[in-house]
């Protein structure tokens, strides 16, 4: 039986920025502090351009731009060329400390058909960048369930960018999401929904998927804008966990950047344990593969591709593979159309395999920085399960 599902969801952002992903959303304090239009880090908000990708990666610090690409937040803040000759990079700002966190406020309302509607309060969160000097910064996400209650850190890490020279170094440490996956649609995105790949589970038990976040450590190298390689170790958190003993994964990530739009191709590899149950031995997991960013002028294509290894707790080896491809098309300066082709195939721990895919467009719309719009349908068939079509409406308001 086909169930059709109807989702609205009403999200108003307090003094915040706007996106979907709280790790790396479009906080109106990153631009107060370079005083830059979003326009300089965002395809379209909340998507990152390259240069959005660059100031994550250096530290949220805003790398020395060329001054055609500068583009000034307001007629009464210093333009940021003016600062585009600096030779350390991520010189502070002075600002008053209420210019470096923003609050995001999220109600909701639910329609599913066959049901009564279900208004939910959303989350409070606080967003926080610190950059302190042209080498220490951090960056924390709290939110407060106001359905539910319970409050809890979203992504908050500390970082060490090395003195700005073609080549740097960087350490984070904290929880944390790897760059590979927050950048490659694990992120900050135009769609509502995350590729289906990114957010699957193994058929084992374990709640784990690649954008379960880490409390561990990284390190980087990077020359900007050529290549970026990073290592990281640290323990999923695992809230819904059936095992109770912690263990720590491995990642490693490498990008080649080709141009200064942004064209690049990124290496990923994660190796893990997971704890099935309290009292089993730990059943090792991997996950391969790769993502792709294109960008034209006014069009940005991202493709992904990753597979991997779970073990059961009989020991025995669970394939899965996925990919997606997303085209993301900007049609005027208010509107923008994108589409996304998700298939993902695992075996199942009873045997046998399960397949599901699909496509998912949506359109958004833009009244300046008042107010955007974004609708999306997606459909997804799943092999031996009832076809899920899902239509979500979200609005946002930033005040």
């Amino acid at each position: 039986m086909r169930s059709l599902r109807w989702v609205l969801v009403l999200g108003a952002l307090a003094a915040a920025g706007i996106g979907l992903a709280p790790s790396a959303n479009a906080v109106p304090a990153f631009a107060r502090r370079e005083g830059l239009l979003c326009q300089n880090c965002h395809f379209r908000v909340p998507e990152l351009n390259q240069e959005g990708h660059d100031y994550l990666l250096g530290g949220l610090r805003e790398r020395p731009l060329p001054a055609e690409r500068c583009l000034p937040r307001q007629a009464p803040a210093p333009p940021p060329c003016d600062r585009a000759d600096r030779s350390v990079l991520g010189e502070p700002v002075p600002l008053p400390s209420g210019e470096l966190w923003s609050f995001m406020l999220s109600p909701d309302e639910v329609f599913v058909k066959g049901e009564e509607p279900a208004f939910e309060r959303g989350a409070l969160e606080l967003h926080v960048i610190a950059p302190w000097n042209p080498n220490w910064s951090a960056l924390a996400a709290y939110a407060v369930e106001l359905q539910a209650g319970p409050s809890s850190f979203d992504v908050v890490y500390g970082q060490y960018i090395s003195p700005w020279q073609p080549r740097f170094g960087s350490g984070r440490a904290g929880r944390v999401l790897p760059f590979a996956i927050e950048l490659n649609q694990g992120g900050p995105t135009l769609s509502l929904s995350t590729p289906v790949v990114l957010e699957a589970s193994p058929d084992t038990g374990s709640p784990w998927s690649p954008t379960t976040l880490l409390r561990g450590a990284e390190v980087g190298l990077l020359w900007l804008p050529h290549w970026a390689i990073y290592l990281g170790a640290g323990r999923p958190i695992l809230e819904d966990s059936p095992g109770n003993r912690s263990h720590t994964d491995l990642y490693a990530s490498g990008e080649r950047i080709f141009d200064a739009r942004g064209d690049s191709i990124t290496g990923y590899l994660y190796l893990g344990q997971a704890s099935l149950a309290p009292d089993a031995p730990l059943q090792s997991f991997s996950r391969w593969g790769g993502f792709g960013n294109l960008y034209r002028r006014n069009l940005k294509v991202i493709g992904g591709f990753l597979a991997g290894r779970d073990h059961d707790l009989d020991g025995v080896a669970l394939d899965n593979v996925g990919y997606f491809l997303t085209a993301e098309q900007l049609l005027s300066p208010r509107w923008a159309a994108y589409g996304r082709y998700d298939g993902f195939r695992q075996d199942l721990s009873g045997g046998g395999g399960q397949r599901t895919s699909g496509p998912t467009l949506g359109v958004v719309w833009w009244a300046d920085t008042s107010a955007i719009v974004t609708a999306e349908a997606q459909s997804l068939a799943t092999s031996g399960a009832a076809t899920s079509r899902t239509i979500v409406v979200a609005l946002t308001l930033p005040f």
